[in-house]
C-alpha cells in the first residue's frame, strides 16, 4: 500500500496546487454541463466548477452554485447566451463576445471553450472600468469634434507636403467651400501669390520646430472671388507628421486698425495745422493791422493805396486759408446755430456756374421736406465748393454735377455703423454726383488724408476733401464716397437734423461783418497789453495810441503781473492773448487781475473759441474774445465800448 499511498498524497498536492493557481485567476473561470430536454436538444446547463475570481465577479459563492442550474442562480442570464454557450459544448468550437450583466450593472467579456462533448468552460473577464474609459474618450473626442466643427476658426491638418487631410465645416461660412471640396488639394492654391512664399517658410518652420506654434498671416481666395485676409497659427502634431493650421479671418480687423492709424495720423497733422495757423493768425494779425494804418495816413497816394488794397485782399485770402486749417485741426472757431440746409446749398448754387465753368451741366435737386440742422454757414458753404473743385478737375472736358439734399431716418445700427457712437434719427443727406473720370480703388482709401493729392505738382494741396471730411466731423456727421474709373464719383454727407426753428437765410454767417465807416471814438485810459508776438504787440500798441490811449506791455503772464503790480491803479482795461508761454497764460491772468480788482474789462485775444485750440481753456466770466486776425477799427471800437460798460456801471452805483 505504500506506493499507492504515495500516489494519493502526491495526487492530492497537485490537485491543491492547481486548485491555488486556479483560485488565484486574475478572471473569472467556471466549468459547466449542459442539459437537455426531452427532445434532446440542449435547454440550460449547471456549473460544475468555479474559481475564486467568478465568486468575485458573481457575488456568489462556489458551494451556492456547484451542481445547480444556471437560471436557478443567475435568472437574468438571457437565453441568447445560453444558445451560445450549449452550442460551443455540441459543436466544440470556441465563441467570444461581451455580455452585460443588469443585476451587477457590470460589463463582461466572455470567452468559451469545450474541453469534452457536452460541457463548456467561460473565461470571464470584467471590462467594465475598460469600457467606461473607451466611453469616456469617444465622449471627449465627440465633444473636441463638436467644438471644430462648430467653432468660427477653420481647423486644417495637412501633411508634409501641404495637401490638406482634414478641413472643418467652418471653411464654407469663411470662404464658401465645402469641406469635402478640399481634401487632398495643396494647400498653397488658395493662398494669395503674393503671399505663397512667406506662408511656404512659416510651414516648414512649424515641420522643424517640433510642436511649437508659428503664427503667420496671408491672403485667402474666397469661392465666388476676392480675398480675406487671415491669421494662422501652425503647430506641428508629434509623430503624425502632419501640422495642424488653426486659422481666423482678421480682414474686417485688420481694416478698423487701418482706419485707427488714419484718424492718429490725421489727428496727428490736425495738431500740426493748428499750431501753424495759431503762428499764422499772429503774422496775418499783425499785417492787417500795418496794412490798416498805412491807408489812414495822408502821405500816401492813390497808387500807393490801390497797392495797400491788393495787400489786404491778399491778407484774407490768408485768413480764409488759416480758417480752412482750423477746421482741418478742429481748433476753428465754429458758430452752430439752426439753419435750413435747402437754401443754403440754393445761396451757394448761383456761384457754382462761374466756378466749374460753361462745359459743365449744373443740376439741383432739393427735398421737399425742411431739414434743419445745426451749422456754420460758412464752413458748409466751403464744404459745397471744395466738392464742386473737386468734381471739375475729374471733368476737364466738360461733364454734369448733380447737387441733391434728401431727409433720410437711420436706426441706431444704421448711424452707428457709419460713424460709432452717431445716434439714430434724422439726418439731412447733401449729396453731389459727377460723371467725371472717377477714382481707383488704391486711391479712394487715401482721398481725406491730409496732403494726399493725385494732381500735378502746383495744382493742388490735398487739402480739400481732408478739410471737407474734417467740418462734416465738426458739425457731428459723416461723409461718404461711391466711385469706379469712368464711372463718376458721388459723395453723401449725412447730418443730422435738429428740432430747433432754423433760420432760412443760406449766407451771412460765413461772410466778414462789413466796417462800419464810423471813425472809431478816441480815449486817454491806459491799457496792460499782453501778447508774446511782437509784431502783433506793437501793432496793437500803435492803434491804441493813434486813439489816444496810454499803453503798458508784457510779453508773457508774469510780466503783466509785475506790470499790474506797479501800475494797478492806472491799469483801466487789460487785453490778453490768451496762449501764452512761460506757464502763466492770459486767462489765467485775467481771472487773478478780476479777482483783485472786480469790474476791471478785459479782452481776450485768440484765433480760437474758448475752450478749443492747442491748449484748450475757458475764460473768465465777464471776459470777452477778440479773435485774430482782427481789423485795428474793430480792435479800437471794442476797447471803447467795454471802457464805457465798465464806467456806466461805477458811475450806477450807489456814492
Amino acid at each position: 500500500m505504500t506506493e499507492q499511498r504515495r500516489i494519493e498524497h502526491a495526487l492530492r498536492e497537485s490537485e491543491q496546487h492547481l486548485r491555488r493557481l486556479f483560485d488565484s485567476m486574475n478572471s473569472g473561470f467556471s466549468l459547466h454541463e449542459i442539459i437537455r430536454d426531452e427532445s434532446g436538444r440542449p435547454c440550460d446547463y449547471r456549473f460544475l466548477e468555479v474559481n475564486a475570481a467568478f465568486e468575485k465577479l458573481t457575488g456568489l459563492r462556489r458551494g451556492d452554485l456547484i451542481g445547480r442550474r444556471v437560471l436557478e442562480v443567475l435568472p437574468e442570464t438571457e437565453p441568447v447566451w445560453i444558445e451560445r454557450f450549449c452550442n460551443v459544448a455540441v459543436t466544440g468550437k470556441t465563441d467570444r463576445f461581451q455580455n452585460f450583466s443588469r443585476e451587477l450593472g457590470r460589463h463582461y467579456e466572455v470567452a468559451c471553450y469545450s474541453p469534452k462533448p457536452g460541457q463548456f468552460a467561460v473565461l470571464t473577464f470584467d471590462v467594465t472600468e475598460r469600457i467606461k474609459h473607451e466611453e469616456t474618450i469617444r465622449e471627449r473626442e465627440s465633444r473636441f469634434l463638436r467644438l471644430i466643427e462648430n467653432a468660427s476658426d477653420m481647423i486644417t491638418i495637412v501633411d508634409l507636403n501641404s495637401v490638406i487631410v482634414y478641413q472643418s465645416p467652418s471653411i464654407e461660412h469663411a470662404l464658401g467651400y465645402r469641406p469635402e471640396d478640399l481634401l487632398g488639394q495643396d494647400l498653397f492654391l488658395l493662398v494669395h501669390p503674393d503671399d505663397v512664399s512667406v506662408a511656404k517658410t512659416r510651414l516648414q518652420e512649424a515641420i522643424l520646430s517640433a510642436g511649437k506654434p508659428v503664427n503667420g498671416e496671408f491672403r485667402v481666395r474666397r469661392k465666388e472671388g476676392g480675398w480675406r485676409t487671415f491669421a494662422a497659427v501652425g503647430t506641428s502634431i508629434t509623430g503624425e507628421g502632419q501640422i495642424l493650421i488653426n486659422s481666423r479671418d482678421v480682414t474686417d480687423q485688420r481694416a478698423l486698425e487701418t482706419a485707427l492709424r488714419q484718424l492718429q495720423k490725421i489727428e496727428a497733422v490736425g495738431r500740426l495745422s493748428g499750431g501753424i495757423a495759431h503762428d499764422f493768425n499772429n503774422l496775418l494779425t499783425a499785417l492787417k493791422g500795418y496794412c490798416f494804418l498805412l491807408q489812414t495816413s495822408s502821405a500816401l497816394g492813390a497808387e500807393e493805396r490801390d497797392y495797400l488794397g491788393e495787400m489786404m485782399k491778399a491778407v484774407d485770402r490768408a485768413g480764409r486759408l488759416t480758417k480752412q486749417l482750423l477746421a482741418f485741426s478742429r481748433q476753428q472757431a465754429v458758430t452752430l446755430r439752426p439753419v435750413q440746409l435747402n437754401p443754403l446749398v440754393s445761396s451757394v448754387f448761383g456761384l457754382l456756374s462761374h466756378l466749374l465753368g460753361e462745359t459743365v451741366k449744373i443740376e439741383l435737386r432739393l427735398s421737399q421736406s425742411e431739414l434743419p440742422i445745426m451749422a456754420d454757414t460758412g464752413m458748409m458753404e466751403q464744404v459745397l465748393l471744395n466738392l464742386a473743385v473737386n468734381a471739375r478737375d475729374a471733368m476737364p472736358e466738360g461733364g454734369s454735377f448733380l447737387v441733391e439734399t434728401e431727409h433720410r431716418v437711420l436706426s441706431e445700427a444704421e448711424a452707428g455703423g457709419q460713424r460709432p457712437g452717431a445716434p439714430g434719427g434724422g439726418y439731412a443727406i447733401l449729396r453731389t454726383a459727377d460723371n467725371g473720370t472717377g477714382i481707383a480703388p488704391d486711391v479712394i482709401a487715401r482721398i481725406f488724408e491730409p496732403f494726399f493729392t493725385t494732381k500735378a505738382v502746383g495744382e493742388g494741396t490735398g487739402l480739400g476733401l481732408a478739410m471737407v471730411h474734417g467740418i462734416v466731423h465738426q458739425h457731428g456727421g459723416w461723409i461718404t464716397v461711391r466711385s469706379a474709373p469712368g464711372e463718376g464719383t458721388t459723395f453723401e454727407i449725412f447730418l443730422p437734423t435738429c428740432l430747433a426753428p432754423a433760420s432760412s437765410a443760406g449766407s451771412g454767417a460765413g461772410t466778414a461783418v462789413p466796417q462800419s465807416e464810423t471813425p472809431p471814438r478816441l480815449g486817454t485810459e491806459t491799457v496792460l497789453v499782453v501778447e508774446d508776438e511782437a509784431a502783433v504787440r506793437d501793432m496793437v500798441v500803435l492803434v491804441l495810441r493813434r486813439h489816444g490811449y496810454r499803453t503798458l506791455t508784457a510779453a508773457d503772464g508774469f510780466e503783466g503781473l509785475v506790470q499790474w503790480r506797479q501800475h494797478r491803479d492806472e491799469i483801466k482795461l487789460l487785453l490778453t492773448d490768451v496762449v501764452m508761454p512761460g506757464g502763466l497764460g492770459g486767462h489765467e491772468l485775467a481771472r487773478r487781475l478780476m479777482q483783485e480788482k472786480p469790474g476791471l474789462p478785459v479782452i481776450c485775444v485768440s484765433g480760437h473759441l474758448p475752450g478749443r485750440g492747442p491748449e484748450p481753456v475757458a475764460l473768465p466770466e465777464g471776459a470777452v474774445l477778440l479773435r485774430k486776425p482782427f481789423h485795428p477799427s474793430d480792435l479800437a471800437e471794442l476797447v471803447r465800448s467795454r471802457l464805457d460798460q465798465a464806467k456806466a456801471v461805477t458811475d450806477s452805483r450807489p456814492a
